[in-house]
């Protein structure tokens, strides 16, 4: 993945029960679907975030402004 894709990360496209990210085809450069396996880690960080970021914005990483 490249790094814009995961500054645009929404929570509703991460899968919790599959623990996969799962981008859509409309963010990616070929038009595919694009899915990602989570690690344990990736999970625990995420899992860790999600009540802090998820209130404020439907992205994983807001900045200011979304």
């Amino acid at each position: 993945m490249r790094p814009g894709e995961l500054r645009m990360a929404e929570w509703s496209e991460i899968d919790w029960d599959k623990e996969e990210w799962r981008i859509p085809e409309e963010k990616m450069k070929m038009k595919r679907l694009h899915i990602i396996p989570l690690s344990i880690q990736a999970i625990a960080v995420l899992k860790e975030i999600y009540p802090v970021t998820s209130p404020k914005s439907n992205y994983v990483f807001p900045t200011v402004g979304n």
